[in-house]
């Protein structure tokens, strides 16, 4: 190394070591090994945040932590303040901590007494090459800076790109989750279970919806890493969409003992994280134009499925019928009804209405514009025509006063009476709550 870079990193050093004695306590002190020089970077700062964080709650389970960090030519550095604790009780965890953290042989936790000499551990930290002591390989030489460098770049990036990858699906499971709980909780709902009725719903439940979405999670997650791992044509995306989706129906149904209560959400949510994780990666936001296309690009002449006579599922029979595709025809259409008539409505109508006034709105809106293939299965086209006459008198009454509030009940009075059920405008307010969510924690345009 340069002797001028080596000068000014301990420099550097000394003054940290200056502020931890003028400070007049004993000190917790964390700092990254990083061979070489410069100490930072735009990755070595993201890991060293990151790391930080860990060390902060590690620490917190012994006291409460007040920080200080920094960086200069030695690196970033954080300092935390330790009053009347056992020193070395604090070594002997900052050790375990550091053999037992996946970044371990590059993390430097040492405790300092308020004179400025150090809590000395019990063992020797091991080469990030080998398993040789990290002082005997220094001493011979054993491996080149270049070597040291690159090997830590890479443990680096890793670190932070799958703790990046894990926040971004963490955050995407949430607005899942609440969005698939925040529909099936809204009451009153036009035939549809809610958390105080089962409408013309006799196999099924609240807490069947609850046990079917918790059970549905796991397939879910499988599907955002897929998408956020690998770099698929569309057609292979739904293919390994679809492997999992009937996964995840298999486990559906398991739990609800063969009740069907997310098939559509399955297929329709699906698409939608895949979409929205593979916008967030390219992007950094919900792009709702680049969503859209992608999944038309995912489900390209997906309804030509419909015409295959072995297939007999209810949207199939009404396909044949009626013409009228369901939840594949708003996927290969790119989810109009979700992009332009779920989310504006939410948009225009959120700064009058909140919490369940809001989402029954939008609901409305919902059916006012879906031509639901499970109102027909159940009740033909006549039916559907009278739901949607409904809900547009609904809308043109207002959300809400005493008008408007007595047309919804007599709508939701007409579903369950005729054993009606609309279940897909249920399944677009879900994904229109899921991106309403989704575009608070990552922003969209």
């Amino acid at each position: 190394m340069n002797s001028g870079f080596l000068n000014r990193i301990l420099s550097a050093r000394e003054k940290r070591q200056s502020l931890r004695i003028s400070a007049g306590s004993s000190f917790i002190t964390f700092n990254l090994n990083i061979p070489g020089y410069p100490k930072s970077s735009e990755y070595i700062k993201k890991a060293f945040v990151l790391l930080a964080e860990e060390v902060k709650m590690f620490f917190s389970t012994f006291f409460k932590v007040e920080e200080e960090t920094g960086v200069d030519e030695a690196g970033h550095y954080m300092f935390i303040p330790v009053k009347e604790e056992d020193l070395k009780k604090l070594k002997k965890a900052a050790l375990e901590f550091e053999e037992n953290h996946v970044l371990g042989r590059l993390c430097d936790i040492d405790i300092y007494e308020k004179i400025g000499s150090s809590v000395s551990g019990s063992k020797k930290k091991k080469c990030f090459l080998c398993n040789e002591q990290a002082q005997i390989c220094i001493k011979r030489k054993e491996h080149s800076i270049e070597e040291l460098r690159g090997y830590c770049d890479q443990l680096l990036i890793s670190y932070v790109k799958d703790k990046e990858n894990n926040n971004i699906v963490d955050n995407l499971l949430y607005c899942v989750y609440s969005a698939l709980l925040s529909e099936v909780s809204l009451h009153p709902k036009p035939g549809l279970v809610t958390r105080l009725s089962s409408g013309p719903h006799k196999d099924m439940n609240f807490f069947t919806f609850i046990k079917s979405s918790a059970v549905l999670m796991a397939g879910y997650r499988q599907m955002a890493f897929m998408a956020l791992n690998e770099n698929w044509t569309a057609e292979h995306r739904l293919n390994r969409m679809r492997m999992t989706g009937l996964k995840m129906e298999q486990e559906m149904l398991r739990v609800t003992h063969g009740v069907n209560t997310h098939k559509g959400a399955v297929f329709l949510l699906g698409l939608a994280i895949i979409a929205s994780v593979r916008s967030i990666k390219d992007k950094g936001i919900i792009d709702y134009e680049f969503i859209s296309s992608d999944i038309k690009d995912m489900t390209r002449d997906i309804t030509a499925e419909l015409k295959n006579i072995r297939i007999n599922t209810h949207g199939a029979l009404v396909f044949r019928d009626f013409g009228l595709a369901g939840a594949r025809g708003e996927a290969e259409d790119g989810l109009p009804l979700v992009f332009n008539t779920g989310i504006p409505a939410a948009r225009s109508i959120k700064s009058r209405l909140s919490g369940e006034e809001l989402m029954t709105a939008v609901l409305t809106e919902i059916i006012h514009e879906n031509n639901d293939t499970n109102i027909i299965y159940r009740g033909g086209i006549d039916h559907l025509n009278k739901v949607k006459e409904y809900a547009g008198q609904i809308i043109d009454a207002g959300f809400w006063n005493e008008r408007s509030r007595l047309l919804y009940e007599d709508l939701c009075s007409y579903c369950n009476f005729h054993n009606l059920s609309c279940g897909g405008s249920a399944d677009l307010l879900i994904l229109t709550l899921y991106f309403l969510k989704l575009e608070n924690i990552f922003g969209a345009e």
